[in-house]
């Protein structure tokens, strides 16, 4: 058997052993107050009584939303299960953490408040998740596939389905590389960059571009295309229209 196929299972086989604990640990706060609802209803009309059932499931529902994606980040700084840049075989203890920590992230994304993308609670995630995410960054994706290898600047602007993959794997070598995007710099929707590719800082990426292993467009920039390459540098005025089209 191929060693990424190997790979596979082992990722499936650890997303089921870590799925149902962490889904058993958000719904209990909402299922106590399921209970909770049951008894204390009891004396009310049957109208009220349903209200009040109907809530509490609907607040079990959110409550789960809101804990599993903190849990998953929560055992991501427990357990030693950080991995550093660089070359590695796929079979190496790089690589089990390297798989552990996307399971977890995995998870995540199956059951994460989109109402809450972006907002303070998307870049509370990321941090807990190991990301470099300054103040006022607008992180409109759960594509952010390797977080501890993620830097994103002051006013950054992710677009909406946008993938950033700090790792590759070609063949059975893992290979892990940095994303850095700049201060004020723009992700347009539902571009990609692969291990290694930076934006530098008031630069902006097109929607739906594509930006190579390492490549890094140079600050204040804009580039487009697949793959993407350079069509003008940022004026104030026209691109800040540009900024909030690719963005959406």
């Amino acid at each position: 058997m191929r060693p990424f196929a190997l790979i596979e299972q082992a990722m499936s086989a650890m997303y089921l052993t870590l799925y149902l604990p962490l889904l058993t640990l958000s719904l209990l706060p909402g299922v106590c107050f399921i209970f909770w609802a049951f008894d204390w209803s009891e004396s009310l009309m049957p109208i009220f009584r349903i209200i009040m059932i109907s809530l509490a499931i609907s607040s079990t529902y959110l409550i789960h939303q809101f804990l599993l994606p903190l849990f998953c980040g929560v055992i991501f700084r427990i357990l030693p299960i950080r991995y550093p840049s660089g070359k590695f075989p796929l079979y190496s203890w790089n690589g089990v953490k390297w798989a552990t920590c996307n399971t977890l992230h995995r998870i995540s994304r199956q059951h994460f408040p989109l109402y809450l993308i972006p907002s303070w609670y998307a870049n509370l995630y990321y941090r807990i998740m190991g990301a470099k995410v300054a103040k006022g960054a607008h992180v409109n994706s759960l594509l952010i596939n390797d977080p501890q290898h993620v830097s994103i600047g002051r006013g950054a602007v992710i677009g909406g389905g946008a993938i950033i993959n700090s790792h590759s794997v070609e063949g059975d070598i893992l290979y892990v590389a940095k994303n850095n995007i700049g201060d004020k710099a723009t992700v347009g929707l539902g571009s990609v960059l692969l291990s290694g590719a930076c934006v530098g800082s008031s630069a902006i990426l097109g929607a739906r571009s594509f930006v190579p292993k390492n490549r890094t467009i140079p600050p204040g920039e804009r580039w487009v295309g697949v793959p993407a390459k350079k069509i003008g540098r940022r004026s104030g005025g026209s691109d800040s229209h540009a900024t909030h089209d690719m963005s959406s």
